[in-house]
């Protein structure tokens, strides 16, 4: 036998080649295609993947071959278990394969050549698992190695063609998976998946049914996940459709349940509250039994985890008027009921008969009030909706025999506000957390909240990548899978243009979702109202929106590039999720500049409604033709109207009147304070030569004849004069060679259609002795100092405390943090300055008296009760001030911060002096995420994330 390849090399090893070598064996080659056998005693799922693997074969290379359950001549492809395959067991008996590397593994394969493995058979590739699993994921690696992705049907990725396939003769032994249960959660599917499935895909069956979810489990398995919470609201519930039990047997895929839907029991279409009576254990106990009995004796033949405990109907807390206390004990009394219902159906022990305990909303705070789990069964440790999770082990919980998981969302229709149409959540992010689950031993089982499936392909392979193989505390690494991704589905050239494009819109997605642009609430409902982007301060609105413009520029550009057989996948997998977002924040920013505008009479006012309107009636255009996408394949699935972020947000419209009448804004005009009687820019610097704008509108039908002029020779504009019929924007220069060092004001005089308005134009021109003061330092302009958490002067580890520097991450484009994460936290009771790792940022200040620090921070929750969300800060040499972001659930901190994926922590110090200074932050839980702080001397304008960085 020939060496086995190292275990570690199982995400990059590639066993398949497209050319043949010494060391090769021929899948097909040249229209001729090796015969595969499977044991027809084999495990079912095995006979399953071996028939698609026959028809991967043909997708490839064009030659389909032949499948059978009897030995051949020449050569074959052998494909089979351990434990059921009579075939894999006589070559283990003839000493003619290895497997004791698998034996009595979880889902492990191999790959090995053998000459002359049966009589009249000279050589054999055999694809052999531990399990019925493992041999099935053995065999989906290599299609995904000949190039068949795991979405070549649900997001119609092509499969480029070859003539030639080989398999490398060296034997090769996967790695184990590194989380034991890996799955998705199918949830929120009645405005997508569910009408797909009931209209379009399986109308014979009216919702989802076995042949929908085929093609679930297929995915499934070519993703190596092997665990489903199944949809729960559309029609019919999963088990109330005949068949699709079975099905889920058929491809290996253990079947759980949502956290509220106990014992398989779902509570919104299996539990009819008019015949059942109310879904209350307390007064209720004997129906609630009798259904979780009949459940239980109906799927106790099938590979099940079954999910404890019980909360209310239809995603609520436990129905009744019940203290936590008394809660507390009734759920122990239902988790001890339910334990010997299970134990009544299964004939392996109790303690064999996978169980898991999802702690969601109230249920955690009823845990840690000293709820009881049994040690055998699985606690899931769920995130805030919003991607950040709640709590992790202690060491006592780690060492349980259940183990512990995670239960994350990709998805979300809840408070404050859903997310429900596209993929938003950061790559890092997720990342980011999975990685204090797996360094604090929450492996045991990781399960996805993906909504609909669809739009979320790429993170759900993603996130399966990750529970097989994770990067431990590397970033990087898995920022390099996911270019993989792009580049081993679209090609090199087209991939990494995708990928490229993809992470700024997850850039643009992190500072802000495209749902929660318009500020509204889901509960207690509000409206849309204007968002914190600022019309005129710090130009952020304009540059969310310039962002957008080139992001889809450069989409559609590379869109018409696209070859004919990509264009339906990248559509779906970039065109749509980058235009969607686009569009929504146009159809919501459009039409807070058009109410801005209304406020001030602007005669573009009502152009500014139709652009919101066009923005809106074009994600319509965008969802119909996804719909049309391989000739109504997808129709249905995706829908823009889901909730009231998708409708046409309030507008005004103003009547014009038939004269010209002028107005002017500028940067930093306050526009809700239009009788401010001050009318003047932010400070023009030479240190960073920022350029202010200001615009000339009409507030009439008719055009008028504008002229600018300044008061000093140091102030020009880029036009004096004009003829405006709309809106004109002006930009303003300052000549530093003429300027006087020191403080200026200067003034710009606009005249036009009858009115004067004077703008002031403060500007400061440093002298060159503070200028070489400044030098590496980050200064005050305009009463506020902006630094980037990554731009830090000086980084002072502390024995393993170590810091990095995460990249494409944060509102920054880069964070810094602690890695490992789950380091013991830091005494802070006497001298942190000397234990904990600190940054130092080096800044230089014109003014002087009390400031307010701002420091932004990834709003993440304590790892356990030994924890928290401290960290410190000071400036020069006062003592550190010790700053807690932790929030409480359902807050209105905790809304704001998981809206805009920061937590703003503010402390107040004092600078004696202006000059030289050096502000300081310390780690006190290691898992702290520093994105970027802001020093407030008094002038930061209200916006949402104020200035950028300058030095």
């Amino acid at each position: 036998m020939t060496g086995l390849i190292s275990i570690s090399q199982l995400s990059f090893a590639q066993q398949v080649s497209f050319t043949p070598s010494d060391k090769s064996f021929a899948i097909a080659n040249r229209g001729e295609a090796t015969t595969i056998v499977v044991d027809a005693n084999d495990f079912e799922v095995v006979k399953t993947v071996a028939a698609h693997f026959q028809n991967d074969v043909a997708l490839v290379t064009k030659t389909k071959p032949v499948l059978q359950n009897s030995l051949p001549t020449k050569t074959m492809i052998l494909i089979g278990s351990i434990e059921k395959s009579g075939f894999i067991k006589q070559l283990i008996a003839e000493k003619k394969i290895d497997t004791k590397a698998i034996e009595s593994q979880w889902e492990r394969y191999i790959y090995q050549v053998v000459s002359n493995p049966f009589p009249g058979v000279e050589t054999a590739l055999v694809i052999c698992g531990s399990d019925r699993r493992g041999t099935a994921y053995g065999v989906f690696d290599l299609s995904k190695q000949m190039g068949v992705s795991p979405f070549y049907w649900w997001a119609d990725m092509p499969v480029k063609q070859h003539e030639q396939v080989f398999v490398s003769a060296e034997t090769y032994l996967s790695k184990a998976p590194n989380v034991k249960f890996r799955g998705i959660f199918i949830n929120d599917e009645q405005w997508g998946l569910g009408p797909w499935a009931t209209k379009i895909f399986e109308p014979e069956v009216g919702t989802l049914g076995p042949k929908t979810y085929s093609k679930v489990f297929e995915m499934m398995l070519r993703l190596k996940a092997n665990y489903l919470w199944p949809s729960m609201k559309h029609k019919k519930s999963f088990y109330q459709v005949a068949g699709n039990k079975e099905m889920a047997d058929k491809y290996a895929i253990a079947v759980g349940s949502s956290h509220h839907e106990p014992l398989h029991i779902n509570t919104t279409l299996d539990w009819k509250k008019k015949i059942n009576g109310p879904w209350q254990y307390d007064i209720n106990k004997y129906r609630i039994d009798s259904a979780w009995n009949n459940r239980v004796k109906e799927t106790a033949d099938y590979e099940n985890i079954y999910t404890m405990g019980m909360r209310g109907a239809d995603d609520k807390g436990m129905e009744g008027d019940l203290s936590v206390d008394q809660q507390a004990k009734l759920l122990s009394s239902i988790i001890s009921n339910q334990r010997e219902i299970l134990k009544k159906h299964h004939k392996q022990p109790l303690t064999d008969v996978p169980q898991v305990l999802t702690v969601y909303k109230e249920v955690l705070k009823l845990y840690n009030e000293g709820l009881e789990v049994p040690d055998d069964m699985t606690i899931v440790w769920p995130d805030d909706n919003y991607g950040y999770i709640q709590q992790l082990n202690s060491w006592k919980e780690k060492n349980r025999k259940g183990g512990t998981g995670v239960y994350y969302h990709l998805s979300y229709l809840g408070r404050p506000q859903s997310y429900v149409w596209l993929a938003t959540v950061h790559p890092l992010l997720i990342w980011k957390e999975l990685n204090r689950a797996y360094n604090t031993g929450a492996d045991r089982l990781w399960i996805f909240n993906v909504g609909d499936i669809k739009p979320h392909e790429q993170q759900i392979e993603y996130c399966m990548d990750l529970a097989w193989d994770f990067p431990v505390n590397k970033p990087q690494e898995a920022l390099f899978r996911m270019k993989d991704w792009y580049t081993n589905n679209f090609g090199e050239e087209l991939g990494e243009s995708s990928y490229q494009m993809m992470m700024e819109y997850y850039h643009l997605a992190f500072e802000r979702k495209p749902e929660f642009m318009g500020w509204d609430r889901l509960e207690p409902a509000t409206p849309v109202v204007n968002s914190e982007y600022s019309y005129n301060n710090y130009g952020e609105l304009d540059r969310r929106l310039e962002r957008f413009n080139r992001l889809e520029q450069k989409m559609q550009s590379v869109y018409a590039q696209v070859p004919e057989s990509y264009k339906s996948a990248f559509y779906q997998l970039v065109y749509y999720p980058i235009a969607g977002s686009k569009l929504l924040n146009e159809k919501l920013l459009y039409a807070q500049i058009n109410r801005i505008y209304a406020k001030q009479g602007r005669a573009l006012t009502n152009e500014y409604a139709l652009k919101s309107k066009l923005a809106f009636d074009s994600i319509k255009l965008i969802t119909e033709n996804f719909r049309k996408l391989e000739n109504g394949k997808w129709n249905e699935m995706m829908s823009w109207w889901s909730f009231k972020y998708s409708y046409m947000p309030p507008v005004d419209s103003i009547s014009i009147p038939n004269k010209a009448i002028m107005g002017v804004d500028f940067d930093g005009n306050d526009v809700d304070n239009p009788h401010n009687p001050i009318h003047a820019l932010p400070l023009c610097s030479s240190i960073d030569r920022e350029t202010f704008t200001f615009e000339i509108y009409n507030k009439g039908a008719v055009p008028f004849k504008w002229k600018a002029c300044t008061d000093s020779k140091w102030l020009k504009v880029n036009k004096s004069k004009g003829n405006c019929s709309t809106q004109e924007r002006v930009e303003i220069l300052v000549d530093w060679t003429l300027i006087p060092a020191g403080n200026n004001l200067g003034k710009i005089t606009i005249k036009g259609a009858g009115e004067t308005f004077t703008l002031q134009v403060p500007a400061f021109n440093c002298p060159q002795n503070e200028l070489d003061s400044m030098q590496g330092r980050f200064v005050e302009k305009d009463g506020v100092i902006a630094i980037n958490a990554a731009s830090f002067s000086k980084a002072n580890n502390k024995n393993e405390y170590q810091w990095t520097v995460i990249d494409n991450f944060g509102q920054a484009g880069k964070v810094v943090t602690i890695l490992p994460d789950t380091l013991r936290r830091i005494g802070h009771d006497w001298d942190l300055t000397l234990n904990a790792p600190s940054l130092e940022y080096n800044f230089y200040t014109f003014s002087s008296g009390w400031i307010n620090a701002l420091t932004y921070t990834l709003p993440t929750h304590a790892i356990n009760k030994q924890r928290g969300c401290l960290y410190a800060v000071a400036i020069d040499n006062q003592p550190p001030k010790i700053i807690d972001f932790s929030t409480r659930e359902l807050s209105e901190t905790w809304k704001q911060n998981v809206q805009r994926n920061s937590a703003i922590g503010e402390s107040k110090h004092y600078i004696a002096k202006p000059g030289k200074h050096v502000f300081k932050v310390w780690a006190i839980d290691p898992d702290v995420v520093f994105d970027r702080f802001i020093i407030n001397l008094g002038g930061l304008r209200k916006s949402y994330l104020g200035p950028l960085e300058r030095k």
